[in-house]
């Protein structure tokens, strides 16, 4: 299981990219964040009891960047 989105906000230049995997402890979502061009940033993982919780968190995930004023630019499955 290997998902990934990218979002990008073109106004403050600042990025959002979120994957799903599987770790040592099960299934999780990770989130990394930050500015383009920057070497900072920073990243969570969030575990997850199965595919279908990593599904709604996505959901959220989309809305919640929407809201924001990112704009999705790249999506692998």
């Amino acid at each position: 299981m290997k998902m990934e989105r990218r979002y990008v906000n073109a106004q403050t230049h600042r990025y959002y990219r979120v994957w799903a995997t599987v770790d040592l402890f099960g299934p999780c979502v990770v989130l990394a964040w930050g500015s383009d061009g920057s070497a900072r940033g920073q990243i969570r993982t969030l575990p997850a009891l199965d595919e279908a919780e990593i599904n709604e968190r996505l959901t959220a995930i989309d809305k919640r960047r929407s809201q924001r004023g990112y704009t999705l630019v790249s999506t692998r499955h």
